[in-house]
């Protein structure tokens, strides 16, 4: 084998394995949110998945043509940080009320020595097998506790957690 089909090899299977892991992390995405949907029977319709814009005022964002993303669609990777994000809108009252009240965080997942890593927000991560129901469980429970934890602290203390009550994104 030559030196240059060495190096092909070696980005061959480099590529494969990035492949690899972000189909682990899109996969845990997936299982993660629409488990916490289950967990908590939370309606489709009240769940609305946003584009993370990072740490700035407007941190999450719509397509710009009105529609809305899919939870794939909405899935982003930071190449700085080396982890994927999304941003989860929850409505918390009917489409028909005139200011809705609801709920937005930032899921981040990663693989950090061959384990998924997720975290809510600024929140330190934590490591998760998506295949074991007791770890998706404590994934829900601590979610579910954040949020209704962020409903009694300042504004400014709740997204510090991750957690943000803003006028409807549409």
């Amino acid at each position: 084998m030559s030196r240059y089909d060495e190096i092909c090899a070696v980005a061959s299977d480099a590529r494969e394995q990035w492949i690899a892991k972000k189909d682990r992390c899109y996969q845990a995405i997936n299982s993660l949110l629409f488990g916490l949907r289950d967990y908590c029977t939370i309606p489709d319709e009240q769940i609305l998945y946003l584009r993370w814009n990072g740490y700035k005022d407007g941190a999450f964002s719509l397509p710009g043509d009105g529609s809305k993303y899919t939870l794939l669609g909405a899935i982003e990777y930071s190449e700085d940080d080396d982890e994927w994000n999304i941003g989860v809108c929850i409505y918390l009252s009917k489409a028909n009320v005139v200011s809705r009240l609801r709920i937005t965080f930032g899921l981040f997942v990663t693989e950090r020595d061959g384990k998924l890593m997720w975290r809510v927000g600024p929140d330190k991560w934590r490591s998760i097998d998506i295949n074991v129901q007791n770890q998706r469980d404590e994934f829900f429970k601590i979610v579910v506790e954040r949020m209704k934890a962020s409903f009694h602290e300042s504004r400014k203390e709740s997204k510090t957690h991750g957690f943000e009550f803003e006028p409807d994104p549409r």
